[in-house]
């Protein structure tokens, strides 16, 4: 007497595979490229970054966050802009009229300041198209902290290291948007090609068969 048993069937049928390889290749390549394509359309940015050393035990009501906060006050980062004629700098760049307003904003989205663990060093990084120019705003932002903390004669900031303009981009990174664009093409691209082959003959792996078996 027959007893049905499950036999191992080819996990695609010849049309589910195509299905599968055609819409598969289609996704990780539109993924693939597309990271490509912005590595090359954003422009390059390059990072400087200056080094100051912060005796907070001689300020009063001093911490680290009041002192990062103080790095990007107004007071400093106005001070900058003045210096450096950003507005004029970044009026030219853009071909509009940039307000001093604006200017800050520009100016504040730019920076990032973080202070080492464990030490007294704080890192004011600048980012811009231009690397001598992200150099001299993190020089300048650097010396601007340094002269408003320094008020009074009591040395409480000192610059440690100056900024150098760098000689390559930091961002985008593109090593990095291409192994994003290759896993998100695989990913996405496997997923939507088993559906597809789903849809066009089918995914099999075990079946029942009621002639195997005795």
């Amino acid at each position: 007497m027959a007893v049905a048993a499950f036999v191992k069937t080819p996990l695609f049928t010849p049309a589910a595979r195509a299905a599968f390889l055609r819409i598969f290749v289609v996704i990780f390549l539109l993924t693939t490229l597309t990271a490509v394509l912005i590595c090359f359309i954003v422009p390059p940015s390059y990072c400087s970054t200056a080094r100051v050393k912060v005796e907070m035990a001689l300020a009063p009501n001093s911490s680290v966050t009041n002192e990062i906060a103080l790095i990007t006050s107004d007071a400093v980062l106005q001070t900058v802009i003045k210096n450096l004629d950003l507005v004029g700098s970044w009026t030219h760049r853009y071909g509009r009229q940039i307000s001093t307003t604006e200017t800050l904003a520009l100016l504040r989205r730019s920076i990032a300041t973080i202070r080492i663990t464990g030490t007294k060093f704080f890192e004011v990084s600048a980012y811009d198209i231009n690397p001598q120019q992200a150099a001299a705003i993190a020089n300048e932002i650097a010396k601007s902290y340094q002269n408003l903390r320094n008020q009074g004669g009591i040395g409480i900031v000192e610059l440690m290291d100056r900024a150098t303009p760098a000689s390559r981009p930091c961002r985008p990174n593109k090593a990095k948007w291409i192994v994003i664009g290759a896993v998100v093409g695989t990913v996405f691209g496997g997923l939507v090609g088993l559906a597809a082959a789903w849809l066009a003959g089918g995914v099999h792996g075990w079946r029942l068969d009621p002639r195997v078996g005795s």
